[in-house]
């Protein structure tokens, strides 16, 4: 297995099957989990072709496994990256909440630019999500919780 990201809010690893598990922790974590297993089942669903696909959730563990979408691309340029983030909004009814580059992956098999961490997305016409004010708001009303 491959460690690709390990912080206080998430490991993220990619298995020698070629999968993506990324279990969450830290802040918040069960609400970033249900809402980014609720934003890709919807794309999913949708067949959003930019976007990992679930394979297994476990909701004990706070753990998802998906496809892999590709490396990093911090070289994307600002307008391709709007215009990812725009299609998502637009032709898929999402908001992504963190719409940075660090959340787009390059595929080199496929020539792909992907979207990837919906932990903030939104739902536009049920307007169900886990946004980044949410997070803040919770953040200072459990402040001291263990």
């Amino acid at each position: 297995m491959i460690n690709l990201k390990d912080t206080q809010r998430a490991n993220v690893s990619v298995g020698f099957d070629g999968l993506v598990r990324k279990r969450y922790s830290g802040p918040s974590c069960a609400q970033r989990f249900a809402n980014e297993v609720r934003v890709l089942t919807h794309l999913n669903e949708l067949g959003c072709p930019f976007t990992p696909k679930l394979v297994d959730v476990d909701k004990d563990s706070l753990e998802v496994v998906m496809t892999h979408c590709g490396c990093e691309a911090p070289m994307v340029s600002e307008e391709k990256a709007n215009a990812l983030f725009e299609e998502l909004k637009n032709g898929f009814g999402v908001e992504h909440g963190d719409p940075f580059s660090r959340n787009i992956t390059y595929n080199t098999r496929t020539g792909d630019f992907n979207i990837i961490d919906f932990e903030y997305a939104m739902i536009l016409d049920t307007g169900v999500g886990f946004t980044i004010e949410k997070e803040n708001l919770h953040r200072k009303l459990f402040a001291g919780e263990n």
